[in-house]
């Protein structure tokens, strides 16, 4: 069979494993290929794609396969084994298990939401897989930043963009910065740390206040003559500064 005519018929014999959901055996037909002295360079391009989509799928098949082996217990632990939290394992036994979570499991949650050495957008971003999976409870949260425990309701509007004061000074933030694009990142990271800080309470500024207070911060960089309040640049050096011995 001419060369051509062999990488065409592999094409297709890969794809029909692909569409039949083969994704091991596609994976190893390519890797097969890819290990061949000489393939012709418009083939190998393809099978390079193919053997970097098809790794993704294969290595979260077996993902799926070692969790969905795992009972409750052992899938909490996976997801929080006491020092650190994996978000990606803790979605996953919400999604399975979401309808058999007891009271010792709301506790090792609540733990996890007090660890003070979980970073506070991480245990964020998990209080938010909870929400999603239907879990109505009061959770206590040490607040990594103001170093506070407060107690957030898995069901408040808590998140950022379901918060009306934070929604409200996001929008206008992005109306005023439309025609200022390359200010938007750092405006919008400074205001994530703002709602980081304060999580679970409320900045000691009204939301116009703390609009402007951003906005100045923000074009202060790049204009001299912008005056912003010395207080707010202080505190907002600090939380930058925080965050990055933090991380």
């Amino acid at each position: 069979m001419p060369k051509k005519d062999y990488y065409k018929e592999r094409t297709k014999e890969i794809n029909l494993l692909i569409d039949q959901k083969k994704y091991k055996e596609a994976l190893d037909m390519v890797s097969a290929e890819i290990a061949a002295p000489y393939i012709p360079q418009e083939y190998m391009e393809n099978f390079e794609q193919l053997y970097i989509s098809l790794s993704e799928i294969v290595n979260v098949e077996a993902i799926e396969k070692k969790y969905n082996a795992m009972n409750k217990t052992q899938l909490l632990t996976e997801a929080y084994n006491g020092k650190s939290l994996n978000v990606n394992v803790l979605s996953f036994f919400l999604a399975k298990f979401s309808s058999e979570i007891d009271k010792m499991d709301l506790l090792i949650l609540d733990q996890m939401f007090l660890n003070k050495q979980i970073s506070n957008d991480l245990k964020i971003f998990a209080l938010e897989q909870i929400k999603l999976s239907d879990i109505n409870h009061d959770f206590s949260f040490f607040n990594n930043m103001t170093n506070k425990e407060i107690i957030i309701s898995s069901q408040s509007n808590f998140e950022l963009d379901n918060d009306q004061y934070y929604f409200y000074i996001k929008q206008t933030i992005e109306k005023e910065l439309f025609k200022e694009p390359s200010l938007m990142p750092l405006a919008s990271y400074t205001l994530k740390l703002c709602y980081e800080y304060y999580f679970g309470s409320r900045p000691p500024y009204t939301k116009q206040e703390l609009t402007n207070n951003i906005l100045q911060y923000i074009r202060s960089h790049f204009d001299d003559s912008i005056k912003v309040d010395k207080t707010f640049i202080n505190w907002v050096n600090n939380l930058f500064t925080f965050k990055k011995l933090k991380n």
